[in-house]
């Protein structure tokens, strides 16, 4: 993980919820990643 920075940020998400007989069975969520790390002044990762 990269070094905390002590900046704010927003972040987007999206969360899906599927419900089985009125509960939830199953969660599923995705984040704008590129953009905290953007935010953040973090370099994206890279594969070597």
């Amino acid at each position: 993980m990269p070094e905390p920075t002590g900046r704010s940020f927003e972040n987007e998400a999206i969360w899906i919820v599927t419900l089985t007989e009125g509960r939830i069975s199953e969660i599923r969520a995705v984040s704008d990643r590129l953009g905290l790390f953007l935010q953040l002044g973090w370099e994206w990762p890279r594969a070597e």
